[in-house]
């Protein structure tokens, strides 16, 4: 009776964790326009880097990947295992597809599905991930990302975790799909919107300015180092006097 009480408990955490859509708090905090009337109308990263810049996009995901993760975590503390743990990941999917706070219209849910899958499976959660990066930078279609990493999500799953996770997978699976049926559509009909941004370039300049930011540290721990060396000995004997005096 209490691992059905525990998993109810986690399994409405996770609906109420799900339905806090990042992207309409960020932009609400940081003076952008409501996402859903900007764009595609869509509460999600790809349509927050369309109006309000990759950093904002970038805080999204992180938001939403962290609200599925967070929900599956507080199903494992509480005891929650197997086919009632996916069913609280699922809880989190549907909660970003229909949020409480926001009338029930919510996003697509797709990082949101990759928080759950990485509590689910840290190997299946990575393996999307990648997948996603690699079919958007080739084809620059975050739906078409969305969807491959989908279906492949299925087959990791079926290779590297449990089969009681199966069937909620399962089920996220479908209703993402069912929520990119106007995508499928303009993509059959050539008619779907790129990205606005290259996420090639994109990881470049990132991974530059993350490189000058580690040489400039080591340059001023190498000046600091260069300092304490020359210097004067008298200086360094009046520290030490001082520092044996404060501690008796």
């Amino acid at each position: 009776m209490s691992q059905v009480i525990n998993f109810l408990i986690a399994a409405v955490i996770a609906y109420l964790l799900g339905s806090i859509l990042s992207a309409k708090i960020i932009c609400k905090f940081t003076g952008q326009p409501d996402p859903s009337t900007k764009g595609s109308g869509n509460p999600g990263a790809t349509n927050v880097l369309r109006f309000a810049g990759e950093k904002l996009a970038l805080m999204t995901l992180g938001g939403d990947i962290l609200k599925g993760l967070i929900a599956v975590i507080i199903g494992r503390i509480l005891g929650v295992q197997g086919f009632f743990l996916g069913l609280v990941g699922l809880a989190a999917f549907v909660g970003h597809l229909y949020p409480l706070y926001y009338k029930f219209k919510g996003g697509k849910g797709v990082s949101t599905g990759l928080g759950v899958l990485l509590g689910l499976s840290p190997v299946v959660g990575i393996l999307a991930l990648v997948t996603w990066v690699i079919v958007a930078a080739i084809f620059h279609y975050s739906s078409l990302a969305a969807l491959v990493t989908a279906v492949l999500s299925l087959v990791y799953a079926l290779l590297f975790t449990t089969p009681t996770y199966l069937l909620p997978i399962l089920i996220m699976v479908g209703l993402l799909v069912w929520k990119h049926y106007a995508n499928i559509q303009r993509l059959l009909a050539g008619t779907e919107d790129k990205m606005s941004v290259d996420l090639m370039s994109l990881g470049k300049s990132l991974w530059a300015k993350g490189k000058t930011q580690v040489e400039e540290l080591q340059k001023k721990r190498m000046e600091q180092k260069v300092e304490k060396k020359t210097e004067p000995k008298a200086t360094q004997e009046e520290k030490a006097s001082k520092q044996k005096s404060a501690t008796k």
